[in-house]
């Protein structure tokens, strides 16, 4: 076997030095199913023997839809070793948004959960929005089903043993690192997705730049993590195909992310990914046990939080790799710290990481005061998913760290974060133009973000350079890290700054639906629907005080928020005022509100294109 190369080869040698090593589990009807890593392989590489005598060829596209489970990331690999390229599409994709991707990418054949999606990819080709499908492949059987096309993927892998082994031996043989083998959509904020194309070395890169920076806390055997997030994204393909291959590392999959806390409680990770949404529903989660304890009780955590808290800056500052702990820190972590974190399933984490979106510093700091220390990355799907990561020996708040090994990371004369690595983007799928629009004359891409440098060398994100906004002062203001601010006050899930050529800054403000009862007690209202609570003159005033004690008194003049609306109602997916990836889709929600944002400034709002 050839010196491993590619996320294939490194499958295939799991499977040759640790037959018998758990990869992945599942839970069906109560009882969790595991696949070895002998299983991993074989069922992966039958797969493509099978799809390859159904005809996939080289280069071929394959759309893939579902929930995280297993048969996902094993089909996926199985078109890889067929040298097929994998397009996955959010389960939470309209169908026409499938359709786009699927027409895209010009997939011939589409891997899917169930009765559901194949209802829908039948229903689009009915429709002519999709090309007609040469194969559907479903991750579980579906009755009743006469379409020739469609086979399980029981089915897909038995016929897949029954053919010639010689003939998936040599398209592996064949799979060079630097050739396409995941086409990742772009969540779309500003404009139609993307085909992102990733190459076997570029992923690679960033698997083995994360075991450099993090195999003392999880090296081989030590790496169990849980996958929920979509498989769509990219950040989630690295936790769940990516670094497991590189760590020799377990995988337990959620299907259901509103089992998720269930999930943790049973499988207590030692490797967790979250974005920002997901911690902060932890930190609530931990606060609202906090706030029901007696006085007494109560007045000990605070002290072991603040034990904790002391310890890990001290800690910080002596850039130790292992935990640094005194007596009073042992003792804070067993009178109260480590039922806190085994009340949610997060005692036995060694990594927990956030990603996708900025988190606020305040999250960072609360749940570092309960031992679980947020390590944040940078990145994009155009970059394989990661560029820099915090230390997780020195961790500096509000900044997302260094870059990987071998990543080049340097700002435009503007301000523009400007990337060069072996992870970085072969091009947009048959964008040509927009590939070259991509990159600088020497070969650096673009990312579109603003950002700076802290005097360690750790990189600030300061904003999109399409989010600029400029005030009629001819003040640059970068919306997202105010944004950040406003989204810590209690009760607020989204914020939207807004002034763009306007005198001031005003913003828009959705309620979090989880901290609806929290924010009515608080304000000593009865119960109330949010769009109810969204007029009422004492919540008004309370987001008048706290944005003056907690926001306006900590930003320069040309910051602070003037005027605000409270939306009656969460921002949506389904209004495409939300990505798949739950990004905020700026331009949408300004169209969306255009009056609401005129009457905060006292002018006409635009006229609507018909």
């Amino acid at each position: 076997m050839r010196t491993p190369q590619t996320l294939i080869d490194y499958l295939r040698l799991s499977s040759e030095q640790n037959p018998s090593r758990p990869a992945l589990h599942v839970r069906r009807d109560g009882n969790w199913l595991t696949w070895t890593a002998a299983d991993y392989w074989f069922d992966a590489r039958d797969a493509a023997r099978g799809l390859m005598a159904l005809g996939l060829q080289p280069g071929d596209r394959v759309g893939l839809v579902g929930k995280n489970q297993p048969e996902w990331v094993v089909l996926q690999y199985g078109a890889q070793i067929a040298r097929g390229i994998p397009a996955p599409i959010f389960d939470t994709a309209t169908p026409d948004q499938m359709a786009f991707i699927l027409r895209d990418a010009g997939a011939k054949m589409v891997f899917c959960e169930g009765a559901h999606e194949l209802e829908t990819l039948l229903a689009l080709e009915a429709a002519g929005k999709i090309e007609p499908l040469d194969h559907i492949i479903t991750f579980h059987p579906v009755e009743g089903r006469d379409d020739p096309r469609v086979k399980s993927y029981a089915e897909l892998v038995t016929f897949g043993r029954g053919q010639d082994p010689a003939l998936v031996e040599a398209r592996i043989q064949e799979v060079e690192p630097d050739e396409t083998c995941l086409l990742v959509y772009t969540s779309g904020t500003t404009g139609e997705p993307k085909g992102v194309e990733l190459t076997h070395r570029g992923l690679l890169a960033v698997g083995h730049g994360g075991y450099e920076r993090f195999s003392d806390l999880v090296g081989e055997e030590r790496y169990r993590s849980l996958s929920y997030l979509p498989l769509s994204h990219q950040a989630e393909q690295l936790f769940t195909v990516v670094f497991p291959a590189v760590f020799e590392g377990e995988v337990y999959f959620c299907c259901d992310p509103d089992r998720l806390l269930d999930c943790l409680l049973e499988v207590r990770p030692t490797v967790f990914l979250g974005v920002p949404k997901v911690w902060e529903t932890f930190e609530r989660r931990i606060q609202t046990e906090i706030d029901a304890l007696s006085s007494a009780r109560a007045a000990v955590v605070k002290w072991c939080r603040e034990t904790e808290l002391a310890a890990f800056y001290e800690q910080c500052e002596r850039g130790q790799s292992e935990l640094y702990l005194p007596p009073t820190r042992r003792l804070a972590r067993k009178l109260a710290l480590d039922a806190i974190r085994r009340s949610v399933g997060l005692d036995q984490l060694r990594l927990a990481a956030t990603g996708s979106a900025p988190i606020s510093p305040r999250t960072q700091e609360v749940l570092a005061s309960m031992g679980i220390v947020l390590i944040e990355g940078y990145g994009l799907t155009e970059t394989s998913g990661l560029v820099t990561v915090t230390d997780h020996r020195r961790p500096r708040f509000g900044t997302v760290g260094k870059p990987l090994p071998g990543v080049e990371v340097r700002l435009s004369r503007d301000g523009e974060i400007e990337v060069r690595g072996a992870q970085v983007t072969r091009g947009y799928f048959r964008r040509e133009e927009e590939t070259r629009a991509l990159f600088t004359p020497d070969g650096f891409l673009k990312t579109g973000d603003l950002g700076g440098f802290d005097e360690e060398g750790n990189l600030i994100i300061t904003g999109r350079k399409k989010e600029l906004i400029i005030t009629a002062g001819g003040r640059n203001v970068a919306p997202v890290p105010l944004e950040n601010i406003l989204q810590g006050i209690l009760g607020v899930q989204h914020a939207i700054v807004v002034g763009d050529r306007m005198p001031y800054l005003s913003a828009l403000f959705t309620l979090d639906p989880a901290q609806l009862k929290t924010l009515t007690e608080t304000l000593g209202l009865p119960p109330m629907p949010m769009h109810e609570l969204a007029k009422h003159p004492k919540l008004r005033d309370y987001l008048e005080q706290r944005i003056d004690r907690e926001y306006n008194r900590k930003v320069a003049r040309h910051q602070m928020i003037k005027r605000f609306a409270i939306l009656p109602r969460p921002f949506s997916v389904d209004r495409a005022e939300l990505t798949a990836s739950l990004k905020k889709r700026r331009g949408a929600i300004v169209a969306r509100y255009a009056d609401v944002i005129a009457q905060l400034y006292h002018v006409e709002a635009p006229r609507k294109e018909a």
